[in-house]
């Protein structure tokens, strides 16, 4: 029968006189060591309440320290939390800032006001031409072609004010930038010749400032360079103005679009079925229509006519359209299609 559990059964340890408890062996029971652990106590043999005092003992230091680390993380956690969010935010607002530069496209029934405004603007009428962009611009804030637009319109009409609000827009849009600029050169130079107080500024060096952005913008666009060229001319500077006329002068597009579009829509009017009212027929086309008649000898001293007066790779680019094309195996047209 085994013994109960009390502390009289328990062994007693006889102790030294002078107090201290004599040195004892116990089994290392615990981390499974069959060895002796020896036991060094002064006074009493501590008991459960004095064991669990000991270890309230070190609670306050290792709280304290656990505090301390986790202000640290809380600290650290609202800095970087702070910095990503406001990072977050300025992205947010140049987001916002970039998103009116977004061109949005024209519905169809706008593209069509839009061509026919223009289409006002090159037959003489720009104060029509200006209302009807305008009233384009007031229903698509969000198209900077109309700013453009518009702009062009307004100089035409003298509007120097609109005219500078607008091409203000189209240059911070980043929207054709080069020719925004240069068109602001041009504004100024028209404010000059319009105010009749003297200006503090040579609006010559102003309008070069514009131009010269615009090359900076566009290095392959022709207009700055031969609008710079014509205000060195102004101010004298002949060296100057020919450097930017031979700058220039390489950047051209060699085909006269004008003539081109002149041209190709008169032969397309003649190709059409359907009757369209009689306009001006520029004269390569007027050949064209001759030798679609059976004109042909007619025709070819049209062609003659227009190759002596046109630039040479206008006319080359004419030559080669298909509705000339046809009829280079008739005889009377053999010298055209020749060169000579």
């Amino acid at each position: 029968m085994s013994r109960p559990f009390h502390p009289d059964s328990q062994p007693q340890y006889p102790r030294y006189s002078d107090g201290p408890e004599r040195l004892r062996n116990r089994p290392d029971r615990v981390k499974g060591n069959v060895s002796y652990v020896h036991d060094y106590r002064e006074g009493p043999s501590p008991g459960p309440s004095n064991s669990r005092a000991r270890s309230k003992g070190n609670t306050p230091f290792v709280s304290g320290f656990l505090l301390i680390l986790l202000f640290a993380l809380f600290v650290s956690v609202s800095f970087y939390g702070g910095v990503i969010f406001g990072r977050g935010g300025k992205t947010a607002q140049t987001n916002q800032a970039a998103a009116p530069a977004r061109q949005k496209p024209l519905p169809p029934e706008a593209m069509t006001q839009l061509n026919d405004a223009m289409a006002i603007l090159r037959n003489g009428d720009p104060s029509k031409a200006l209302q009807e962009l305008q009233n384009l611009t007031t229903l698509h804030p969000h198209t900077p072609s109309l700013f453009y637009a518009t702009a062009i319109a307004a100089l035409t009409s003298e509007n120097i004010e609109l005219a500078g609000t607008m091409a203000e827009s189209c240059a911070a849009w980043g929207y054709r930038k080069s020719d925004a600029l240069a068109l602001l050169a041009n504004i100024e130079l028209a404010k000059a010749s319009r105010s009749e107080s003297p200006s503090f500024a040579d609006p010559n060096l102003r309008a070069k400032d514009f131009l010269t952005q615009a090359i900076e913008a566009d290095p392959l666009n022709p207009g700055p360079h031969i609008e710079l060229a014509a205000i060195s001319r102004r101010l004298g500077h002949a060296e100057e103005a020919v450097a930017h006329l031979e700058h220039g002068k390489n950047l051209v597009f060699p085909v006269d679009t004008i003539v081109v579009t002149e041209t190709t829509l008169a032969i397309l009017r003649d190709e059409s079925p359907v009757n369209e009212p009689e306009m001006h027929i520029p004269p390569f086309a007027q050949a064209v229509r001759s030798a679609s008649a059976g004109d042909l000898p007619r025709a070819a001293l049209l062609f003659a006519d227009c190759r002596r007066h046109l630039p040479e790779e206008t006319y080359a680019f004419l030559i080669g359209d298909p509705a000339v094309r046809k009829y280079i195996n008739q005889p009377e047209l053999k010298d055209i299609f020749a060169g000579r």
